[in-house]
C-alpha cells in the first residue's frame, strides 16, 4: 500500500504521503480529509470487490452530506450510498479487520437525512460556523483596529464591511445580468481557491459571464525557440498542431513551414475563474494550470524545480457542452502555455499545447471512475493546439496500479479530487 502512495500523481494542493501511510502513528482529521481525496483509488486492485463497494459508498456519503442545497434528488442518492455500505460492510469482519461495527458516529450517519429535511442543510448546524463567524466578526475587527474604544471601532468596521458586501453583491448581479448570463452565482478541495468579486475579476479575460482566463502580464520565457518546447516539454507534435491550428483560426497567417528557431512566448501556469455553484459555494473558485519544464535552481545544494504539467478537462465540442456533466469533456495534458508573436498571425487569447488522452467511455462499476489511456496517433501523441479558454479546470489522474504494485500505464479520473468535480462526475453518471 506504501508504494502505491509513493506513486501518486500530483495535483496542486494535494498532499502526496511520500513515504506511506503504515508507518504513521498520529493522525489529524485534516490528516484524513487529505486521505480520502485518493484513498479509493489506491486500494483499487488491493482488495475485495465489496471492499472497494463499501469505502465507494461512505466516501459519496461524505460528499453529499457536504453539499449546501439539497433536493429529493440529492437526498435519495445520499441513501442509496449509505445503504450502499451497510450491505457491504461485513466484508470488514470477515476480513478480520474489524469485530463489530457498534460504532456511534456510524450510528448517526443513518439520521442525517431526517435531520438534514428538519434542519437544512449540514453546514447550518455544523460547529465551525460559530467558529468561523467568531473570526469573522471578532478576531478579523479586532486586529483591524487601533486598540482604543474598540467596540465602536468594531461597529463602525463591521457595518463599513457589509456595506462593500451588498455593493459588491450588486455588481455580480449586474455583471451577470448584462451579459445575458443566467445567475448561476460555476465550487473546496484541493486546487480550488476561493475569491471575492468584483476586486480580483479585473484581472481576469472573462469569456462569459461567470468564466474567464488569467495569464501573468510579464511572460516569464518570451522568444522561446520552439526546439526548447521540443526538448524541454516534451512537445513532439507542437509544429504540426500549430500549423493546423493556425490553418483554421488565423486568417492572417502566410502559411509558411514553421521551423525549430521559431519563436513563441510561454508560461507556467494559466489561472481559471469557474463559475459558483450554490448548492456547492456561493463564490467563484479558481483553479491553477502548470505547465512547466525542470526549472534549475542556481544553489547547487538544493535540487532542481521538478517538471509540473497538469491534466485538465477541456471543452473539445463546444456545441455539445450544456455545462454541467463531461458531454463534450475530453481530458488532455498541457504541456506548453504560449502565446503567439504577431509576427505569425493575430488571435485574440493565449493557446495551449495538449496531449490527449482518449475519450470518456470506459467506467469502473466498482470505482464509479473513468478509466483513462494516453491516446496515440501514427506512433505518436494525439495533440492539439487550442485556445486557453476552452480549458475547463485541471483534474487529477490516479495511476492504475496492480496486485504487485505495477503500474500498467492507466489511470482514474479521480471523482473525490474536490467537491465540484464529484458534482459533474456524478450527473455524469445519471444522464
Amino acid at each position: 500500500l506504501d508504494a502505491r502512495f509513493k506513486a501518486m500523481t500530483s495535483y496542486s494542493g494535494l498532499r502526496h504521503f511520500k513515504k506511506g501511510i503504515s508507518k504513521r502513528k498520529q493522525w489529524t482529521g485534516a490528516d484524513y480529509q487529505k486521505l480520502q481525496h485518493v484513498f479509493l483509488g489506491v486500494i483499487a486492485g488491493a482488495v475485495d470487490h465489496k471492499v472497494l463497494t463499501a469505502v465507494c459508498g461512505v466516501l459519496d456519503f461524505i460528499y453529499y452530506v457536504q453539499y449546501r442545497m439539497h433536493t429529493e434528488d440529492t437526498l435519495a442518492r445520499m441513501h442509496a450510498a449509505l445503504a450502499s455500505f451497510h450491505a457491504n460492510k461485513n466484508v470488514f469482519i470477515d476480513l478480520g479487520a474489524r469485530e463489530h461495527f457498534n460504532i456511534p458516529k456510524i450510528h448517526s450517519m443513518m439520521h442525517y437525512i431526517d435531520t438534514i429535511r428538519i434542519l437544512s442543510s449540514a453546514d447550518s448546524f455544523n460547529t465551525e460556523l460559530p467558529e468561523r463567524l467568531h473570526i469573522d466578526f471578532a478576531k478579523r475587527a479586532y486586529r483591524a483596529l487601533n486598540r482604543h474604544d474598540y467596540v465602536i471601532q468594531m461597529t463602525t468596521w463591521l457595518r463599513r464591511q457589509e456595506s462593500i458586501h451588498i455593493q459588491d453583491a450588486y455588481l455580480r448581479w449586474w455583471d451577470l445580468d448584462a451579459s445575458g448570463s443566467d445567475l448561476d452565482l460555476d465550487g473546496t478541495g484541493p486546487g480550488q481557491f476561493h475569491i471575492d468579486l468584483p476586486c480580483q475579476v479585473q484581472r481576469f479575460t472573462m469569456v462569459t459571464g461567470s468564466r474567464g482566463y488569467f495569464v501573468p502580464r510579464t511572460c516569464p520565457f518570451p522568444n522561446s525557440t520552439i526546439q526548447r518546447l521540443l526538448n524541454e516539454h516534451g512537445a513532439s507534435l507542437f509544429i504540426p498542431s500549430l500549423e493546423a491550428f493556425l490553418r483554421i483560426h488565423v486568417p492572417s497567417w502566410s502559411h509558411r513551414k514553421l521551423t525549430p528557431q521559431d519563436q513563441v512566448n510561454v508560461y507556467k501556469y494559466l489561472k481559471i475563474l469557474s463559475p459558483a455553484r450554490p448548492h456547492i459555494n456561493n463564490r467563484k473558485c479558481l483553479f491553477k494550470v502548470h505547465a512547466s519544464p525542470v526549472i534549475p535552481v542556481t544553489d547547487v545544494r538544493r535540487p532542481p524545480a521538478p517538471a509540473h504539467f497538469d491534466s485538465v478537462l477541456v471543452i473539445e465540442d463546444e456545441n455539445e457542452y450544456s455545462g454541467e456533466g463531461i458531454s463534450g469533456l475530453r481530458v488532455g495534458e498541457v504541456r506548453v502555455i504560449f502565446k503567439l508573436p504577431s509576427r505569425l498571425g493575430n488571435f485574440p487569447h493565449p493557446l495551449a499545447y495538449i496531449h490527449w488522452f482518449r475519450l470518456l467511455q470506459s467506467f469502473d462499476e466498482n470505482l464509479h471512475s473513468f478509466r483513462l489511456t494516453s491516446s496515440s496517433r501514427q506512433r505518436g501523441p494525439n495533440a492539439l493546439v487550442v485556445p486557453v479558454h476552452q480549458v475547463l479546470r485541471p483534474c487529477h489522474l490516479i495511476p492504475r496500479v496492480g496486485r504487485e504494485s505495477e503500474v500498467r500505464g492507466e489511470f482514474y479520473l479521480n471523482r473525490y479530487i474536490d467537491l465540484e468535480l464529484f458534482e459533474r462526475l456524478s450527473k455524469s453518471e445519471r444522464l
